[in-house]
């Protein structure tokens, strides 16, 4: 597997006017924008690659004693979950990459006029049973890389690095384009902070 979130054949429909030797750099330079990605969206290496195909495994995840418990990226069949005895699992929902709590109704748990919530009880494992992971690398991730890995090539080049729109005189190349650093944001806040609905 390569280390690469995107393979050269699919740069080459990002990349306008880039001869042989601007390949070959693009080339070996895709594993190392894909780890700056990996950095900029505060994950680990590899975060991104497909998951292998298998069977759902087990993870244990910890009650935070709110109504929503993160779930890290998985595919295919809605979790599962299983409390310790002497725990009686909520209703829940799986919505947005959390598991939010609802009433016996189904009802979300949202808002102030809910006045004794179901939480997710705090300190308490739950066994989460998923196919964790990516089924593929997410279509904006690859573009982001792409584009990354474009501005990097293009750094080679000075004057590319100085260019300015004359009219409105804001910086038209950037070392990491504002595009990247969005959809990095959109990833680092999914799975450092909860999101509230």
């Amino acid at each position: 597997m390569s280390d690469a979130y995107l393979s050269l054949e699919t740069l080459k429909t990002f990349a306008y006017q880039v001869d042989e030797d601007g390949l070959k750099f693009l080339e070996d330079l895709l594993p190392r924008a894909s780890r700056i990605f990996d950095k900029l969206c505060d994950v680990s290496p590899n975060w991104f690659q497909p998951a292998a195909d298998g069977p759902a495994t087990v993870k244990t995840l910890y009650g935070n004693g709110s109504q929503l418990l993160a779930l890290p990226p998985y595919f295919g069949d809605e979790p599962t979950i299983v409390l310790p005895d002497g725990y009686t699992a909520p209703h829940f929902v799986v919505k947005g990459g959390y598991l939010m709590t609802t009433d016996s109704s189904g009802v979300l748990q949202t808002g102030p006029r809910i006045v004794y919530p179901v939480i997710w009880p705090s300190g308490v494992p739950i066994q989460v049973t998923a196919r964790w992971g990516f089924e593929k690398t997410p279509d904006d991730v690859v573009e982001a890389v792409a584009e990354l890995s474009i501005a990097i090539w293009r750094s080679k080049d000075t004057a590319f690095l100085k260019a300015i729109n004359l009219e409105s005189m804001s910086v038209i190349a950037e070392a990491v384009p504002k595009r990247v650093m969005m959809i990095a944001s959109t990833y680092r806040s999914n799975y450092l902070y909860p999101a509230f609905v």
